[in-house]
Parts: structure tokens; sequence; C-alpha cells
């Protein structure tokens, strides 16, 4: 990765990590701030809306107070309004049906069993329908009915959407004693006497969910009966919940915690279900928000949950014990913090990215190009070259131009140095050849020597195995000669004879020749299939007279004689020699009759094994660790080179194979090991 673009992540890096850091603090800044922006105008929304809902309980409760004044005044004569009623079947009175008219008239329902109505009672009767039917109609677009009830069974209801059906189809085991839209003015349920409102009821009458607002009448101090009027739950959903803070959702909740709009009910009003509920899970929200609300402690405000994370406002309505509830999620606090803010990000980062860009463009053409030129120049001095940096860069003023300046400078010395270096590698060159090649052929000379040295030790031995020869062919021709004087001469006896000089003469040829193989330095390089009984066989007949002068038994013990192996034969007759030369030094001081040397040979894993073994004292411990060192020798001054072993080991090397040296049942062995094919070219 190049430096521009190392310095391009870097900036990217650090500029998105200072970018996100100061957004996540940006959001939070947002979010706190929102929120108590939007707690502030959630409230006056709130305010605003329970005014305009508290008028409508309001306007209830004065209509109320209006019809009751009017009722309970005696001024006005109300008998010339006609009952106009009618008994049915099942002994209840109602209105009649040829003169009730519903879209103007009150009707009339007096429940079963009907006692025999007082003059007051008729009184009230007469009033209520004329205050029902005058009223009802003014109150009409506000509220869809007005009603008395009063003690008795005995109602009186303007409704021109649905009066006929509690008119008429009222059953007469009806009990308006038990209904909540009584019940809750009666003196038991409200000592206080004020307006009070019902929980959501489904009217089978009207077919719709609604409420119910009941005044009671007092005539003094006696209770007669009440004055109601009734909301539709549709029409509260549409004035007090479907008018809402954008993103939020309204419900109207009593004191007791019981539900008396919500927008889940939007599903519900229209099917004529018996139970106006929301979920369980929107139960337990409800629920959440009423015990936020009881311990916020004030009758309005603003406060918050956590399960679930709501903004919660709310309002007393006015003469109902209801509150009007706003619910606003924080999570479109949130939503709109990280709108807000991932505006600002994109905006910044757009504006940072396009200064960057300016600045990798500057970079690139002021610092990269010169660099990349820099670090051509610098490879290609490295090749051997020795470019000069132009005139355009090394005129600048500034740091570039200083560094091409150096540069320049720096070639031209590395050049000059370059030059001298060159010059004294090239005499350096040629004294090592002369040393190396002068190396080399002490190295032969030095092999030569121990080969010589080897031949040294020997010639004792081999002067009188070559002697005892030519002793007995001496012998054998002067017997051959006095044979032939006499006249009747043994032929028989000549040829055995003759015979006897031919093998003995063969003997001395290939011990002559054995030595002179073995003393030919043109040899040394000459690579040969040879068998491993051929091998052994020269060897014995150069050193056998040797150690049997010395009554030093030699031995071998062959497991594979015709066994072949591509090797130069005089290397490793030489290793062979060395190391019975070395055991035979061992063994020659000692006065022993059973002082012994055994040549021993196997074949292993494809490795060829010979083993020279001598019965002697052994090799020091101290001394293990030096014996195939260059120049090192136990032996007298004069009388060793210390390069036998030295060179044996070399030659081992050569064909990848081993010597080494143990002692085990009291024989010193030393073992050369090596493999049988794909052998090295010497």
């Amino acid at each position: 990765m190049n430096l521009l673009r190392r310095i391009f992540l870097k900036i990217i890096f650090r500029t998105s990590l200072v970018l996100v850091i100061i957004s996540l603090a940006s959001i939070g800044h947002i979010y706190y701030r929102t929120k108590r922006a939007t707690a502030v105008n959630i409230l006056n929304y709130l305010k605003t809306r329970s005014l305009n809902d508290n008028g409508l309980f309001l306007t209830a409760k004065q209509n109320h107070e209006t019809v009751i004044k009017a009722f309970l005044d005696t001024s006005t004569e109300y008998t010339k309004f006609p009952l106009d009623l009618t008994q049915q079947a099942d002994l209840t009175w109602v209105s009649n049906r040829q003169k009730f008219n519903q879209p103007t008239d009150a009707g009339i329902y007096i429940g079963s069993p009907t006692p025999k109505l007082s003059k007051l009672q008729i009184q009230r009767l007469h009033k209520a329908k004329y205050l029902a039917s005058h009223f009802g109609r003014a109150f009409h677009p506000y509220f869809p009915n007005l009603y008395f009830t009063f003690e008795g069974e005995q109602l009186v209801l303007y409704a021109p959407g649905f009066a006929s059906g509690w008119i008429f189809a009222t059953p007469p085991t009806l009990r308006f004693s038990d209904q909540s839209w009584y019940y809750i003015a009666r003196p038991t349920h409200n000592p206080s006497r004020e307006t009070r409102w019902t929980d959501p009821y489904f009217d089978p009458m009207a077919k719709k969910w609604m409420v119910s607002g009941a005044t009671p009448i007092y005539l003094a101090e006696e209770f007669i009966g009440t004055v109601s009027c009734d909301v539709f739950i549709d029409d509260l959903l549409n004035r007090a919940i479907d008018e809402k803070f954008p993103g939020s959702y309204n419900y109207i909740v009593s004191d007791e915690g019981k539900v008396i709009a919500h927008p889940k009910f939007h599903g519900l009003i229209n099917s004529n279900v018996d139970d106006l509920s929301v979920s369980e899970k929107t139960r337990a929200e409800i629920n959440q928000h009423l015990r936020a609300i009881k311990e916020s402690q004030p009758s309005q405000g603003v406060t918050t949950t956590e399960t679930p994370s709501d903004i919660i406002a709310f309002f007393p309505i006015s003469t109902t014990g209801w509150k009007l509830v706003t619910v606003y999620s924080k999570n479109q606090l949130w939503s709109t913090s990280f709108d807000s803010v991932m505006f600002l990000f994109l905006m910044t980062a757009f504006m940072i990215l396009t200064e960057i860009i300016i600045l990798i463009y500057v970079l690139k053409r002021e610092l990269k190009t010169p660099m990349d030129l820099f670090v051509t120049s610098s490879q290609s001095v490295a090749q051997g070259n020795y470019p000069q940096i132009p005139e355009a860069l090394s005129t600048r003023d500034d740091e570039i131009g200083s560094l091409a300046i150096e540069f320049n400078n720096m070639v031209a010395k590395v050049e000059e140095r370059d030059r001298s270096l060159e010059a004294a590698n090239s005499n350096l060159y040629a004294m090592v050849e002369a040393r190396t090649a002068e190396l080399e052929e002490q190295k032969i000379l030095a092999v030569h020597s121990s080969r010589l040295s080897a031949i040294g030790e020997m010639a004792g031995g081999i002067a009188h195995e070559i002697n005892t020869p030519l002793s007995v062919i001496r012998i054998l021709c002067e017997q051959i000669l006095e044979e032939l004087k006499l006249e009747s001469s043994n032929k028989k006896r000549m040829k055995e004879k003759t015979e006897q000089i031919d093998a003995t003469a063969e003997r001395v040829a290939r011990i002559i020749k054995g030595l002179r193989e073995f003393s030919h330095q043109d040899a040394l390089h000459m690579v040969d299939f040879t068998t491993v009984a051929d091998l052994i066989d020269d060897v014995k007949d150069l050193c056998q007279e040797k150690l049997r002068s010395h009554s030093i038994s030699l031995t071998e013990v062959i497991e594979t004689p015709q066994s072949k192996i591509s090797v130069n034969k005089i290397q490793i007759s030489q290793i062979l020699i060395n190391l019975i030369n070395n055991s035979f030094d061992s063994l020659g001081p000692l006065q022993r009759k059973d002082k012994a040397i055994e040549i021993r040979q196997r074949i292993e894993n494809g490795f060829l094994v010979i083993e020279v073994a001598d019965n002697g004292p052994g090799i020091p411990t101290s001394l293990k660790e030096k014996i195939f060192q260059p120049f090192f020798t136990t032996k007298m001054v004069g009388k060793g080179t210390g390069l036998g072993l030295s060179i044996s080991l070399s030659i081992a090397h050569k064909y990848d194979g081993r010597l080494e040296h143990e002692t085990k049942d009291g024989w010193t062995i030393f073992r050369l090991t090596l493999p049988l094919e794909k052998r090295k070219k010497i």
C-alpha cells in the first residue's frame, strides 16, 4: 500500500471517527432539546384540546342545569300539552304511535306494573315532555338526545334517531334503577348531586356505543329523577382521539382506570360487540401510563415512562372525572434527532470528502509523483545504473528540491565507490582464483602424501611379500636346471615346478599392480563398478604380510561378496588401508597372542556397510571427538601425518556416505557406510 493511500485512509478513518463521535453527541443533544420542546408543545396542545372537550361536557352540564331550572319553575302551566298515552298488552304505557312525531316530539314510556299516577306525577310528565321536546331540538346539534327519568320506571325521551326503539320496544322487565345512566345520579351514588358520566356501554336501541351524563333533580330535598344526555363514542373518538398532536395518539381514561375512548375502539364501535375493551398489551401500556401519572402528583402535566418508552401528557376533563391522555413515543424523538443529525452528517461528510479529494490531488501532484521518481531512481541505482533527478525537481525551493540535490550527490558518490569496488573486486577475484588453485593442488598433494605414507607404513611387509616368492622362484629354477642335466629328466616334475613358478610370479605381479594403482595419481577420478570381494582382496594383498609378521590375524566376514558398487576403487581402498594401518599401530606394541583384525561386510537398507574392527586397547574417551580432525595424530613425531582419518571421512562424504566410530564388546570398530544406488560422480 503506497503512502498516499495510507494517508487517505488515515484521514478518512480519523475524520469518520470524529464525525461519528460528534454525531452521537449531537443526537443526544438534539434528542433532549427536542424532548423538552415536544413536552411543552404537547402540553400546550393538550390544554387547547381539553378546553374544547371540556366545552362539550361543560355544555352538557349547563344544559342540564337550564332544563332543571325550567322544570322546577312553577310559574308556567304545561297541562295544555297532551300526553297522548296508550296502554300496551304488557300493561306498560307509551306514547300514541299515530300521534307520535319522532323528529319533533319527546316520547313517554311508563313501565309495568303501573300504579295510578298522582296529579303531581302527571304534571311532571306534561312538563318533562314539553321541556324534552323544546330543549332537545335546541341541543340536538351537539347531543343526540335529551331525556328525563323519574322514579317509578318513567322515561321521557327526545331522540330523533332512536326514540321509538326505547318508547315502543322497551321490555316491561327493564328497571331503570339498574341502568348506569340512571343510578349514577341517585343519592346513594351521587351524594354531591353533581353531573355524573357513565363508563362506555352499548345501547341496544340506538345500536351504538355511548357514554351518558346524568344530573339529579331534587324537589326540596327529595330526589325525584334525572335529566340526561348521551355522547356517542364514535363522536368522542372523532373529537378527542382523531384530532391529535402529530406523531402521537390520544385516549380518555377515568380516574379509576377505565378506558372511556381509545384509538383501538375504532374497530369495535360499529361491530355491535358487548365488550368495548383493549387488548392485554394495550391495557398493560395504559397501566404503565397511569402509574406514571399517579407518581407525578399534579392533576395535569407531562411525565415519561421507560417501558414503553413514551412521553405522557395528561389533562383533566371537567365535570367527568376523566383525563385526556396524549402519548408520544420517545422513539420518534430519536428518529427525528437521527434524521437531523444524519442530514448534518452527510453534508459535513460531503464537504470533508471534497476537501480530502482536493488534498489528495495536491499531494499526488506535489508529493507522490516526485516520490515515485525517487523510488524508481533508487531501484535503478540498485540495478547498477546511476540516474540523476531532473532539474525541474532539484531546482524546487522546498524539501523536495533539497532531497533531489542530496539524492544526485549520493548517486555520484555511489558511482565513484562502485567503480573503485569493481577494480578491487577484479584484483581480489584473480587472487582468490590463484589461491584456490594452490589450495586444490595442496589438497591433492596431501591426499597423495597420505597414500604414500600408508605405502611407507606397509613397505616392510610388501618387500617381504615380494622377496619370499622371488626366493621360491630362484630355488625352483635351480631345481629345474639340475633336472635338465640329468639324462632321465622327469618332465612331469618339471611341469609342476614350472606351474609353481608361474603362480608365484602372478602373486608378485598382483602385489606390484595393486601397489602401483594405489600410488598412481591419475586414477583418482576413475569411477567403475567393483565387487566387494575384489575390493577387500586387493587390500588384503597389500596388508596381510605386514600383519602376519607381527602375529596379527586378519579375518573377514563377508555376507555378500559379489555385491557391486560404483566407486573409485583406489579411494575406497585408501580408506580401508588407513583403518587397517591404524588398527596395526594399536595392536603392534602389544605382547599378546590373540591380536586380531576383522573386516566385516553386510547390506543394510540399501547401503553397503564395511567395518574394520580390532581388539586393541581402543581410543581414549578424551580423544574421540578429535580423531577426525586434520593433522591430529597419536603416533610419534615423523611417523604419521594426521590426515588419514580426515581424508577418509572426506572421501566417504563425497559418496554421500558416512564414516563412524564406536567401541563394542572389546572391539574398536570403524564403520564405512556407502549407498548402493545413485552414486555421486567424483
